[in-house]
This record gives structure tokens, sequence and C-alpha cells, in this order.
């Protein structure tokens, strides 16, 4: 959700406020996002790897 934020606004950094919406308590970069789905994809590759190899366990 929030990468498609970056591409519709076409911006490098995204607010994070707090619920009711008063105020701002930090920022997502790109970079952030990006490393995030990077190890997010990571795990889930070494996962399929683990299960297609006969690791995992029921």
């Amino acid at each position: 959700e929030v990468m498609n934020l970056f591409t519709e606004k076409r911006c490098r950094q995204i607010p994070v406020i707090e619920e009711d919406g008063d105020q701002i308590v930090g920022l997502i970069s790109i970079g952030d996002a990006t490393r995030w789905l990077v190890e997010t994809h990571r795990n889930e590759l070494q996962h399929l790897r683990q299960y297609l190899a006969g690791g995992f366990s029921s």
C-alpha cells in the first residue's frame, strides 16, 4: 500500500501520523519501504527453498 503511495504521489517520504490524525510521529522513506520489501521476499524465498528441500514439518 505504501509503495503505491510513493508511486502515485511521486514522493520519497510519507509521514506517519497518530490514529487520531493530530500528530506526526515519524516518516517512512522509500528506502525504508524497499528494504522491508526485499527482506520480506528474501525470507519468503528461504522458506520456499526449505519447503521444497523437505525442511518443514507439520
